[in-house]
């Protein structure tokens, strides 16, 4: 009886740490997940509005025409024992540096910087930054992403510690340089697969033909 008694202290013990550890990982991963609500605020004007449906469907199709996973997520080719988790996929300090091809003009540029500022912005607490987008350097090696002009709206999930690739976030021009779109495709970049965790999605408020793209990634 007294063993019994001393392994339900050891297993609430372990629990209770658990717990603490877990709370933490909720609290960082809350600020970027909030973004994907704020996303949604950005595609609709402020009165609540619904989207024009062919102009729905015509978005919808340069996130899809990319022939990626669930319409605009890329996945590398990885070994079977590398798991997509953690510290992963994660940009340390949540810095993540960038080039953005010669093929956009200086206003779409522009437009691309302007939007990786609003998302910086708005993940940041008490005005401290908690995702910042800059410029690569030398010694960033392969960890950046390259915006490109190519066909349709993809990007990457997360950084892909330890793989070598080109981390390329396709924004074709026209389709995908609005706000909205450049700051979902960035937010794959800074993704994580828990998101099931931070929000809900009310199916019966989805158009029927979407339903197979509801995915859990950034």
């Amino acid at each position: 009886m007294k063993s019994t008694k001393y392994k339900f202290i050891i297993i609430i013990g372990i629990d209770q740490r658990h717990h603490i550890i877990k709370q933490d990982q909720v609290y960082k991963m809350t600020i970027i997940y909030s973004l994907i609500l704020i996303v949604f605020t950005l595609a609709i004007n402020l009165h609540g509005i619904p989207i024009e449906k062919d102009s729905f469907q015509r978005q919808r199709s340069f996130e899809e025409i990319g022939g990626y996973f669930q319409g605009d997520i890329r996945i590398p080719q990885l070994t079977r024992s590398v798991a997509v988790v953690g510290d992963y996929v994660r940009w340390p300090g949540g810095v993540v540096p960038y080039t953005i091809s010669s093929d956009y003009s200086t206003a779409d540029r522009n437009i691309i910087i302007n939007a990786m500022r609003t998302l910086e912005s708005l993940a940041a607490v008490n005005n401290v930054l908690c995702v910042q987008f800059r410029d690569k350097i030398d010694s960033d090696g392969q960890y950046y992403i390259m915006i490109q002009n190519g066909v349709g709206c993809s990007a990457y999930v997360g950084r892909y510690t330890g793989v070598t690739f080109d981390r390329i976030v396709t924004l074709q021009n026209p389709g995908c340089l609005d706000t909205a779109t450049i700051m979902h495709e960035l937010m794959h970049v800074l993704g994580n697969t828990i998101r099931l965790f931070f929000i809900l999605i009310v199916c019966l408020n989805m158009e029927k033909s979407l339903e197979g793209l509801r995915n859990f990634f950034a």
